[in-house]
């Protein structure tokens, strides 16, 4: 049913809202006299035909919301009874099913740094809902969402719904009540997701039998470490993971201080936010930021860098070789590299290959007749002799003032 135009409360409903949970959820904004906030929410409205039951988790969901201070959970806003809606905070993120997907497709492989991030931020959400006797029992790809800025966002809390049959754990196929082992079962689901693009089952009689050991020996044979972080936490009986979230996420934030490569999860948010919400008019499908194609090999130029350097490997995996052409870019140019301006988040994975290769290097983004060019320039020339020069000017102008005032005291 269309809803837009409706009015509820101070707020008209202007179209549909891609909101990573089930349910009818429209995007509305204020329309009342004033400057209050939010100017614009989601509202999830039920049916002409609700029945009181419907009605009642509603209005569940409401207070539990209202209760939550998470920054990674939309606030709740408002309850309209009569209506059949609540008004949550208007968040805009893309649900990590389509990197899973990605991933599976063979779009886009997500480095284990990022994971592992992902992981550690949904994970300090659960631990804080659990201490408050909050279970979410349905932990999945489809509602955990990355914004473009990067930030994770958990869904569903507070909502009477059916577990994603691939993502459910064990003793939930078995007709159990979800517990906090259960949620903490799903987290280390996601994970593995993540990394393979694999889900743990194929249905709820997979689920049941929870053989989860094949799934989780394509992890070992790729990262052993990660594997064994999850290891516990994917056990078949609840009784033999950990005692709540807290040792987990302890293992998992010791894992990302060991783990090589800076987290992605800017450049994943603002992909996946673009591919779903169609952000850039008439724009083709942005290439996925960690497999952007070189137009021009990146090559150290500069006598001082060191002979192994390839950047470009770090880029897509295609190393430049030694015949790799060279090209003498003037005075402390030291490297450039052409990217498809079709992948605009790619220059930040030129950035970090040209950073973690030459030292002392600063990276500019130069666009020019549709390419964009990351270029690195050395540090060691003027963006640090002018503040020598400075500092050695300051000392000669005060050495003349001493040497001025004994004069003239003399």
């Amino acid at each position: 049913m269309d809803r837009v135009g409706l009015r509820v409360g101070p707020f008209e409903v202007s179209g549909p809202a891609a909101v990573p949970e089930p349910g009818s959820w429209w995007t509305a904004r204020r329309v009342m006299a004033g400057s209050r906030d939010p100017s614009r929410v989601h509202l999830l409205v039920l049916p002409p035909l609700a029945t009181p039951d419907d009605r009642a988790d509603l209005a569940r969901r409401h207070e539990i919301l209202r209760g939550i201070d998470d920054p990674r959970i939309p606030t709740g806003i408002a309850l309209y009874d009569g209506i059949g809606a609540l008004a949550v905070a208007a968040v805009d993120a893309a649900p990590l099913q389509a990197a899973v997907d990605a991933r599976r497709d063979g779009l886009y492989e997500i480095r284990l740094s990022t994971v592992v991030d992902v992981l550690l931020e949904l994970a300090e959400t659960i631990q804080a809902q659990h201490a408050h006797g909050r279970v979410h029992g349905h932990i999945a790809p489809c509602n955990v969402g990355l914004d473009a800025h990067g930030r994770v966002w958990s869904f569903g809390w507070g909502a009477n719904v059916a577990p994603d049959p691939r993502f459910i754990a064990p003793e939930c196929a078995r007709g159990e009540v979800p517990g906090q082992a259960a949620d903490q079962w799903a987290l280390a689901a996601l994970g593995v997701a993540l990394l393979t693009g694999r889900c743990p089952w194929s249905d709820t009689s997979d689920a049941k039998r929870g053989q989860i050991d094949p799934l989780l020996d394509i992890v070992r044979r790729t990262e052993p470490a990660f594997a064994r972080v999850l290891g516990r936490a994917l056990e078949h009986q609840p009784t033999s993971r950990h005692p709540s979230v807290l040792p987990f996420r302890q293992d998992l934030l010791a894992l990302g201080r060991k783990t090589a490569g800076v987290s992605a999860t800017k450049e994943l948010g603002a992909w996946l936010v673009a591919a779903a919400f169609d952000v850039v008019d008439n724009a083709p499908t942005p290439v996925p930021p960690e497999r952007g194609r070189i137009h021009r090999p990146l090559t150290p130029l500069a006598n001082d860098a060191p002979s192994n350097v390839d950047p470009t490997e770090a880029l897509d995996g295609s190393p430049t070789g030694p015949d790799a052409p060279t090209q003498d870019l003037g005075h402390g140019l030291v490297a450039e590299v052409r990217i498809e301006v079709t992948d605009p988040n790619a220059h930040t994975r030129a950035f970090a290959a040209v950073d973690e290769q030459l030292d002392e290097v600063i990276p500019e983004l130069v666009e020019d007749d549709g390419e964009v060019t990351v270029v690195a320039r050395r540090a060691d020339d003027w963006d640090t002799l002018a503040p020598r020069i400075a500092a050695v000017a300051m000392v000669a102008v005060l050495v003349a003032v001493m040497a001025l005032t004994v004069v003239l005291n003399w």
